[in-house]
């Protein structure tokens, strides 16, 4: 079973181009998306690390929206919410793979990420460049899991009491 991870983005100019160089850097192979109502992009590789699949959602405000729901947000990461319009979900099977998306991204976004979120499909909410720090500093690191109390400020999941 794939595991997955939602990159939460703000309004990208350059938002096809990044994802034309994840195609190109991590050799992905684009699909064809004729009439699909919920991703408008999709690319896929699978290899010896396992599978990645890397879409954009087409309709996100309700995936927004829900995050004011959530009872463990800080307003600090509902500020970053308001002003987040793309939805990237990252499925993998291998996490290896997956970090190095998240890098590069992060890389190539520059100073833009830092207004960039990740949800960790456990209903917590991290900031993609506290993610990628960790994983930079201790490879072994997950995201897979509720609690983070090495990244200061970050939010436990709603799924803890």
């Amino acid at each position: 079973m794939a595991l997955g991870i939602m990159i939460l983005l703000p309004k990208l100019e350059n938002l096809q181009e990044l994802l034309d160089k994840n195609v190109a850097f991590f050799h992905l192979s684009v699909s064809e998306l004729d009439n699909c109502e919920v991703f408008d992009f999709s690319a896929q590789l699978y290899d010896k690390e396992g599978l990645i699949l890397l879409e954009r959602c087409v309709n996100t405000d309700d995936i927004f929206s829900d995050y004011f729901e959530w009872d463990n947000i800080p307003e600090e990461y509902l500020s970053l919410v308001l002003n987040l319009k793309t939805v990237l979900f990252l499925n993998y099977r291998g996490i290896s793979r997956a970090k190095q998306i998240l890098q590069f991204i992060r890389k190539e976004l520059k100073e833009e990420a830092a207004f960039c979120l990740i949800d960790n499909d456990d209903y917590c909410l991290l900031k993609l460049v506290d993610v990628v720090n960790q994983i930079d500093k201790e490879p072994e690191w997950t995201w897979e899991k509720s609690r983070f109390d090495e990244l200061p400020g970050a939010p436990k999941s709603d799924w803890e009491d």
